[in-house]
């Protein structure tokens, strides 16, 4: 998962109003604490990773990001009104939003200067009705009917069964207008809105992060990435198809006569790729006879390693990436290739890594302002002393995070690399060698190097396996640490 660094905007300061001094270092690090919690708990990796293939496909992804009150989760009669699962009563979320659902202030050339976006979604007539922040006109209807039988992925066919209600849906624009800061919800089967008020919580933009790579000056929508390099692989795809059509045309013709038995032509069927023609006669000097075919032009294979390699410039797939044979006459010369391909792969993760730290930030602003509960997370001693520091001792590694706690503002960063994918064994001889290098080193702290190492591996408890910092400078004054339970 992305790791979220918080970092204060503001030295520490005393409260005029109740004249007690607000440590914003101390706050940084509980909000830094709580979006780490929050990033693995609503999945932000699985989402970031669907926009990401929309940013990729499309001309941009959309995270979309929100509140869910309780009653909106679930209606009066325990009903359950939004099945997301990882959009929870209570709390922020952040989910995917399809690009084909949201729309844009047309008169801007970019989020940042639209007066209002919109989202699209599916309703049914009755979880309107329940919800209690919607109103139903009389004259509501559905103006979605879904598909009765539909073609899956696997190529099976499913019927929805149920009367004809359960198939009707309302298509809801969901309106975040930012110059009035109103939201509105609208459908077209009904003249007034479902919703009108005022938005939720305040923001600096909308509720919602865009992902996309290739900037389109005064454009609205922006290039998306595979437009880049699509002709190219649609001009290949030709070539290819031209090459296979001609090998099935022009394949040798071997003809066959009387004498050649069965078995004798089963195993020339299996010893070459030809077509086969049975003829009459008896000659014994032409049994077997092979018409060979027309040639494919060197002109086309040329044409074909062109758009190739124009296609793997364009794409930043090198040679030695596809695992084939690279015509480089130095182990220098392979790698100036590779620096390239990676100093056009680290734009693309710097890119991306500034789109989760823009939807991480959308999210604290919304949590500062919906936290209604304190938030209980378990961190383990040591983790809990570098954050609350001598306070610490008496909690046994459980953090309390109350709403106060993370008032103020903050600048929110991802860790560069660590939207990386990365699999274990790179994660262990990563931190192996971290290890080799700093053993011993005075100026680095041995302990916090080899509890980073059993994290790497994944020791489930590892602060029972390391003495902790009193033990350690029991240690070193040469007494014996004391254990747990006053042992020695």
């Amino acid at each position: 998962n992305p790791k979220v660094i918080a970092k204060p905007r503001r030295k520490p300061y005393q409260n005029p109003d109740t004249g007690e001094s607000v440590n914003t270092v101390k706050q940084a690090r509980l909000v830094e604490v709580a979006l780490n919690y929050f990033v693995e708990e609503l999945s932000l990796r699985s989402e970031a990773t669907r926009v990401l293939l929309d940013a990729l496909l499309m001309p941009w992804g959309i995270m979309k990001l929100g509140y869910m009150p309780a009653v909106e989760k679930y209606s009066t009669k325990g009903e359950m009104l939004e099945v997301h699962e990882l959009i929870r009563p209570g709390w922020p979320f952040w989910v995917r939003w399809s690009p084909v659902h949201f729309r844009m202030d047309p008169a801007a050339d970019r989020i940042e200067n639209a007066n209002w976006v919109a989202f699209y979604r599916l309703m049914s007539l009755d979880d309107i009705k329940a919800n209690p922040n919607m109103r139903a006109p009389r004259d509501l209807t559905a103006t979605v009917s879904l598909k009765k039988d539909w073609q899956t992925g696997l190529g099976t066919s499913t019927t929805l069964e149920g009367d004809s209600d359960m198939l009707q849906r309302v298509g809801v624009w969901e309106i975040w207008d930012k110059k009035k800061q109103e939201l509105i919800e609208l459908t077209e089967s009904c003249s007034k809105p479902l919703r009108h008020g005022e938005w939720p919580y305040k923001l600096d933009g909308f509720p919602c992060q865009k992902l996309y790579f290739n900037i389109n000056p005064d454009e609205q929508v922006p290039i998306a990435d595979v437009s880049t390099y699509i002709e190219q692989q649609q001009e290949l795809n030709l070539i290819e198809t031209y090459m296979l059509e001609h090998i099935k045309r022009h394949l040798p013709v071997i003809v066959l006569n009387d004498s050649v038995t069965e078995e004798e032509q089963t195993k020339l069927k299996r010893a070459f790729v030809a077509k086969w023609i049975k003829a009459g006669g008896a000659d014994v000097n032409a049994v077997i006879k092979v018409v060979q075919g027309a040639q494919l032009s060197p002109d086309v294979h040329a044409v074909r390693k062109m758009l190739s390699d124009d296609l793997d410039e364009i794409s930043s797939v090198t040679e030695l990436e596809r695992g084939t044979a690279a015509k480089v006459d130095t182990a220098t010369e392979a790698a100036i290739l590779q620096a390239a391909t990676t100093l056009r792969r680290s734009d693309r993760q710097i890119i991306f890594e500034e789109f989760l730290a823009g939807t991480v930030r959308i999210f604290r602003q919304i949590l500062q302002q919906t936290m209604g509960s304190p938030l209980d997370l378990y961190l383990g001693q040591d983790t809990l002393t570098k954050i609350l520091g001598p306070e610490a001792t008496e909690l046994q590694g459980w953090l309390t995070i109350n709403p106060d706690d993370i008032k103020g503002e903050f600048t929110e960063s991802i860790v560069v690399g660590s939207s990386m994918p990365i699999n274990q064994a790179q994660r262990e001889a990563k931190a192996l060698e971290k290890m080799r290098i700093f053993a011993m080193d005075p100026l680095v702290n041995q302990r916090e190097l080899r509890k980073r190492y059993f994290e790497a591996v994944e020791e489930p408890d590892i602060d029972t396996l390391l003495l902790s910092e009193q033990q350690l400078m029991q240690l070193q004054q040469g007494m014996p640490p004391q254990m747990p339970g006053g042992g020695a």
